[in-house]
């Protein structure tokens, strides 16, 4: 039964991200060492699947390994100052050459499923100069997109293929670094998603000095990172490579892209594993700690009970049920991740200007994300927009939780009278408090 169940859900979640996304843009950055996996023909075939749900699909693919390959073959010199190759006159034929090879090979594999695709030239491009004394003569950056003609080609259901080369008004080439290329598309083109498809590119928090706020335990994956959290974690760590993409994320973000996922692309079916499961298996970038916490609707009661049936069993919760939540539904805020609640917890007011924080679950399938965390701050912002001068929290089982968010412990003079009227001895729970 647990099995069928959980079947069941995976097909829900599917349907419902199918439909949600029908005519939706995804840009996807894909790294040569994925292209040339012996196991790249299964990826094509997602790629094609989503295709063929009606998800627009934008390719970007990473050159670097092979334009360095071929000019060691060729003994050309090479050169590059921050993480970005020098293109010189001499290397410049070989860097053209291998981009149009690999996205032709992109449009071969995707011919071989039955979806059309097409190589342009749609990027605008300039020199990006000299920095710190440096000329990086034929590396350049993008100017614009020519987005017209995108959205002809895609209206027309085909696969836009972009090779990391863009031209200026004069016709003049420039190698464009493929991971800023496909920020500038994604960016340009508003799309719902940008992934970089790499090998074991989710970020892990190993070696990694973490934002305090993050709440997450060193060695863990980090599933989820707001705009803020990308910008701090990147600060505070001096190694540029290994937090480039999700640098690069962060700006994508910043310029309207909804979501940025970091996923491992030799990782079987990695693409629709991240697309049609709220878990996902890589690093998500978004927009803010709070955006998926909304209030909580009438229809939300069955769900709500739901994630609280496990706490209500284990005593951690006071037992609830239909008609109770009914009542007090607009106390409650719910943690909502693509149209499915994964989390609730209340502020319940008192007339001596306190407020409760009660009825906190989270789903135990999304455990370790920090959305319990998120769904008490949230509240405490709440209350303290209320103007309400404390709130205070009953525990039997997560005091050290409380501790951790910065609530005090107390007792039952502090809080409010009416509350105190209602304090189950028999449970003997633990006050916490938070002062605003």
């Amino acid at each position: 039964m647990d099995t069928s169940n959980h079947e069941l859900d995976i097909i829900r979640e599917s349907l419902g991200y199918a439909q949600r996304f029908r005519g939706r843009l995804f840009v996807l950055h894909i790294d040569l060492r994925i292209i040339e996996n012996q196991f790249f023909p299964v990826f094509i075939k997602d790629i094609a699947t989503l295709h063929q749900s009606g998800i627009r699909i934008v390719l970007v693919p990473g050159t670097r390994e092979k334009v360095n390959r071929i000019l060691e073959e060729y003994k050309v010199p090479q050169r590059s100052f921050r993480g970005l190759r020098i293109t010189d006159e001499a290397s410049l034929p070989f860097v053209e050459m291998v981009s149009f090879n690999i996205a032709n090979t992109l449009m071969s594999a995707l011919a071989g499923e039955g979806v059309r695709s097409v190589i342009g030239n749609w990027v605008r491009a300039k020199g990006r100069g000299i920095i710190d004394g440096v000329d990086y003569k034929y590396t350049g950056v993008v100017e614009r997109i020519d987005t017209q003609a995108l959205t002809t080609i895609l209206d027309q259901d085909v696969i836009p293929i972009f090779p990391p080369i863009g031209w200026n008004a004069n016709g003049k080439t420039y190698n464009i670094a493929a991971d800023e290329l496909s920020v500038a598309v994604s960016s340009q083109l508003t799309a719902e998603k940008l992934f970089f498809v790499g090998e074991g590119r989710a970020v892990y928090t190993e070696q990694l000095i973490l934002p305090q706020e993050l709440g997450i335990e060193p060695g863990d994956r980090i599933s989820r990172l707001t705009i803020q959290e990308a910008r701090e974690l990147v600060k505070l760590n001096s190694d540029e490579e290994m937090l480039r993409r999700v640098d690069l994320g962060r700006k994508a973000c910043e310029n309207g892209v909804e979501r940025v996922h970091l996923v491992d692309g030799l990782q079987e079916g990695v693409i629709l594993r991240e697309i049609f499961s709220n878990m996902g298996i890589g690093t998500m970038i978004h927009t803010s700690i709070f955006e998926s916490i909304r209030p909580m609707q009438r229809i939300d009661v069955a769900e709500v009970l739901r994630v609280m049936e496990p706490y209500i069993t284990q005593g951690i919760l006071v037992p609830r049920d239909t008609r109770s939540l009914e009542e007090e539904y607009q106390d409650y805020v719910v943690y909502d991740m693509d149209g499915r609640v994964h989390g609730c917890a209340a502020l319940h007011e008192y007339p001596d200007n306190q407020g409760e924080i009660a009825g906190i679950a989270v789903d135990r399938g999304f455990a370790g994300m920090g959305i319990g965390k998120r769904l008490v701050l949230y509240l405490v912002e709440k209350a303290r927009e209320r103007s309400l001068k404390r709130v205070f929290a009953l525990t039997t089982q997560t005091a050290d939780w409380f501790e951790k968010l910065g609530f005090r412990e107390g007792d039952l003079n502090e809080i409010a009278r009416k509350k105190r009227h209602y304090y189950n001895n028999h449970r003997n729970s633990k006050i916490y408090i938070y002062d605003l």
